[in-house]
């Protein structure tokens, strides 16, 4: 709830968060009331979001890879039997810059990896061998594939 005090030079909102009090004091003469109006509505928006609560992820069971990407044992044997070691450890360098670079959370940074984590490391690889195919020439790099 939101209530104000009015006083002849000065406006005083008043919201309660979290047990706590809040207020925010606008002085007349140096505000014009169209902004005052604004500002109250932009208080009440910031009172909204304070009450949504933040995720949070639960780590206790996981083990850290780099900086924040947490996988179980189970998840990460599971990668493993799916991909190779070298995919995998660029799949997790992109989720931990991913995370570290937006903010983001993941419930599950197993499936993170699954759903487009791989798609890119994947990508990368086709575009590796794309652009090294062409670096080459065609017949040195089909030389090269037919040693492998």
């Amino acid at each position: 709830m939101i209530s104000y005090e009015d006083k002849e030079n000065e406006l005083r909102v008043i919201f309660q968060h979290g047990g706590k009090t809040f207020s925010v004091n606008f002085m007349k003469n140096l505000i014009p009331a169209d902004k005052i109006t604004l500002m109250v509505e932009c208080i009440g928006s910031i009172k909204k979001r304070l009450g949504k609560t933040p995720q949070v992820i639960d780590t206790s069971n996981k083990n850290k890879y780099l900086d924040c990407v947490y996988l179980t044992n189970d998840q990460y044997m599971n990668l493993c039997k799916r991909f190779n070691e070298n995919k995998i450890e660029r799949a997790i360098e992109i989720l931990n810059n991913y995370k570290m670079s937006s903010g983001k959370q993941y419930k599950s940074d197993h499936h993170a990896i699954l759903n487009w984590v791989m798609k890119r490391v994947e990508q990368e690889g086709n575009n590796l061998t794309h652009n090294k195919k062409y670096q080459m020439g065609r017949e040195d790099f089909e030389r090269e594939l037919l040693k492998k």
